[in-house]
C-alpha cells in the first residue's frame, strides 16, 4: 500500500508525499527482508528525484535499485532499472555512461525476449549515441527500433520516424 501511494503521489507531482510513502515503503521492505520491493521503492525514490530533475540523487537511488535487483537475480526488474537509469544519465548529460546503461538493458531485453523494451532500449541508445556525436550508429538504432516498434504499434513510432526524418534532412542539406 505504501509503495502504491508513492506511485499514486508522483503521478500528481505531489513530490514530497511520494518521497514520504516511498522511504516508508523501503523501510518496511528492508526490515522484512523483501528485497524485490525495497528495490522497487528504491527505484520510486529515484523517479521522485528525476521529476525534481535532482538527478544526481536519482542515479544514485537507480543505482541502488539496480544492485539490489542483481542479487535477487530478478531481471524484468533489472531491466527497469537500467532504463531509468540511462535516462538519467542522458538527461545529465553523461554519454558514456548512459550508452553503457542502454547497453546493458538491450542485452538484457533481448535475453528475456521482450520484445517491446528492446526497442525501447534502442531507441535511448540511439538518442544516446546522437548526442554523443555518433549519427552512423544511432540512425542504426533508431532503425532497429522502429522496425521492433511498428509491430506493437507503440507510440513511440511517430517519434521515431520524426527523427529519423529530422537526421536524413540535416544529412542531405549539411546540417
Amino acid at each position: 500500500v505504501l509503495k502504491r501511494m508513492g506511485h499514486t503521489y508522483l503521478r500528481k507531482s505531489n513530490y514530497p508525499s511520494a518521497l514520504n510513502f516511498f522511504e516508508k515503503a523501503a523501510a518496511v521492505f528492508q526490515k522484512t527482508r523483501h528485497l524485490r520491493n525495497e528495490g522497487r521503492s528504491i527505484l520510486g525514490l529515484g523517479m521522485v528525484h528525476a521529476a525534481e530533475n535532482k538527478l544526481p540523487l536519482a542515479i544514485e537511488f537507480y543505482q541502488k535499485a539496480l544492485n539490489l535487483f542483481q542479487t535477487t537475480m530478478e531481471k524484468k526488474d533489472q531491466l527497469s532499472a537500467l532504463k531509468q537509469l540511462a535516462v538519467a544519465y542522458k538527461d545529465s548529460m553523461e554519454m558514456d555512461n548512459s550508452i553503457k546503461a542502454y547497453e546493458q538493458g538491450l542485452a538484457l531485453a533481448r535475453e528475456l525476449g521482450d520484445r517491446p523494451k528492446e526497442g525501447q532500449m534502442c531507441w535511448g541508445l540511439s538518442q544516446a549515441l546522437d548526442i554523443s556525436g555518433d549519427r552512423p550508429k544511432a540512425v542504426q538504432h533508431a532503425e532497429t527500433a522502429l522496425s521492433i516498434l511498428e509491430t506493437s504499434q507503440d507510440p513511440l513510432v511517430a517519434d521515431i520516424q520524426k527523427k529519423l526524418e529530422e537526421w536524413k534532412m540535416q544529412d542531405t542539406t549539411g546540417g
